[in-house]
């Protein structure tokens, strides 16, 4: 069974004048029979596939190609896909919503496709993020809500613990969202946006209640 793994490294000073040359003597240690090589500005991200036997040798090789340039390791880059989500949670959720769950959780966290992103969080940070936005998604993905109003109201549920209707009797409150003629829950703003206005509206109050109860 093939695995996935990626490495970032820093590019060494003395490496710089003949990238190419480097890059080449890099390739050399690798041993997976699928692997990828990119370069942006100082970093250098290496992506290996293969059996577990084959990424464990070629880390090891080229840990000890970098010991001698005295570089080190960056964290590790987790690739979360739709398809990774539903393999921990059984279905999945928008795949945006968790980037900005992971955000909150204060890992960056970017995205890579249209279904999948990247983060340095750790595997039991990204499992209980996934586990959580799913729970919330399955309570709201047939209500009369607006794509952008249930992200919003998905990623405030999985990160305050809250439940999703709860979220959403608080969020009128605030005029993040409304419904329209038709009765379907909507929000004026970007979702980010609202999801932004909405955060910041609830530690506010929390702030204030905490104050008045000291």
């Amino acid at each position: 069974m093939y695995r996935s793994v990626t490495r970032v490294y820093k590019v060494p000073p003395q490496a710089r004048g003949d990238l190419q040359a480097f890059l080449d003597r890099l390739s050399k240690h690798i041993r997976t029979p699928i692997a990828s090589i990119s370069v942006r500005g100082d970093t250098i991200r290496v992506e290996l596939s293969g059996t577990l036997s084959q990424i464990r040798e070629s880390t090891e090789a080229l840990r000890r190609f970098f010991e001698e340039y005295k570089v080190k390791v960056g964290k590790k880059v987790r690739v979360i896909t739709f398809h990774k989500m539903e393999n921990i949670a059984g279905t999945g959720a928008p795949i945006d919503a968790l980037e900005e769950l992971i955000k909150l959780k204060g890992f960056p966290a970017r995205r890579r496709a249209k279904k999948s992103i990247e983060t340095t969080a750790p595997k039991k940070v990204v499992e209980e993020a996934v586990r959580k936005l799913v729970e919330a998604y399955g309570k709201v993905r047939d209500e009369r809500i607006s794509s952008s109003a249930m992200k919003m109201v998905i990623v405030v549920s999985a990160y305050l613990e809250l439940d999703p209707s709860q979220v959403i009797e608080e969020a009128m409150k605030m005029n993040i969202l409304f419904k329209d003629s038709n009765g379907k829950i909507r929000t004026g703003y970007a979702w980010r946006g609202a999801l932004r206005e909405f955060m910041r509206a609830y530690r506010k109050e929390a702030k204030t209640e905490e104050g008045l109860g000291s």
